[in-house]
């Protein structure tokens, strides 16, 4: 390779490290954001149970009215909003990062070493393509098992929220189907961001592929890819449409049992007169 050939691409290499170091500490900051959010509802909520045990009325009545309060159904959903917003750019960063670091792979250090990488260890090998070998076990990024451990973690927080935001989602439809229209406005909010997040943390150039079934030679780029994941996030909000509609049903007709049957003391007196 000619001198200029290797001035030119130390210099594009160390753009794109530059960039990789830049984003992953984005990366760290955004999660930071909403480790924040998550911290902040929770002593909001811990203070809350201390003051209404203070003023000596029942927990348990409390915590009900927690339940199935709109406005807190509401602030979950915001919430929900505000850490899939932070997962859109985490998820961002790392598709960003995927590219620059397969250009390293696949063009920057084969030209450096003249020599193209196949995967296999063999000899010696530079960091960015060690990281993908598929032969004596599977490197960091070549590893489908070891990506479901190392990527989670990124997004349980957003979960956990999540989970919260459905519990007072389903009761306040079971027990305060007044505020339906409200709340399920939330609701659609929620699950658009989702389905956000699942079409920009799958998006690349065509140029790039992604795995679309672990531990199977399934690739897909482009646009298809991330269309392929609005299916689950479209059955996930179907799902929990749905499910909160059984809930208020059995509900209402557990209540309309209930108003049918005869006063206690009344009827017992009655039959036993006769």
């Amino acid at each position: 390779m000619a001198s200029a050939a290797q001035d030119l691409l130390k210099i594009e290499m160390q753009k794109a490290v530059d960039e990789i170091k830049l984003r992953i500490e984005e990366e760290d900051t955004w999660f930071h954001y909403k480790l924040v959010l998550a911290g902040a509802l929770f002593v909001a909520f811990m203070q809350y149970l201390k003051v209404t045990g203070d003023t000596g009325n029942s927990n348990k009545r409390d915590l009900d009215l927690i339940l199935t309060s709109p406005e807190v159904s509401s602030v979950l959903a915001l919430a929900c909003i505000i850490a899939l917003a932070v997962d859109i750019h985490i998820r961002n960063n790392i598709v960003v990062i995927q590219q620059m670091a397969l250009w390293i792979t696949h063009y920057a250090e084969p030209a450096f070493l003249q020599a193209q990488f196949t995967g296999k260890a063999v000899g010696f090998l530079p960091w960015e393509q060690f990281l993908r070998i598929t032969d004596h076990g599977a490197g960091m990024h070549s590893d489908d098992l070891y990506g479901f451990v190392f990527y989670p973690h990124l997004h349980f927080l957003t979960w956990l929220l999540y989970v919260s935001y459905l519990g007072t989602y389903y009761r306040v439809n079971m027990y305060n189907s007044s505020s339906l229209p409200f709340v399920l406005i939330g609701f659609s909010l929620v699950h658009i961001t989702l389905a956000m997040l699942a079409w920009v943390g799958h998006a690349a150039p065509s140029v790039f592929e992604f795995r679309l079934i672990p531990y199977r030679d399934s690739w897909l780029g482009g646009p298809r890819n991330s269309a392929v994941y609005l299916i689950p996030t479209t059955l996930i909000a179907a799902l929990n449409l749905g499910y909160a509609w059984l809930l208020r049903k059995r509900y209402n007709g557990k209540s309309d049992e209930s108003s049918n049957l005869p006063s206690g003391p009344t009827a017992e007196t009655t039959d036993s007169g006769q």
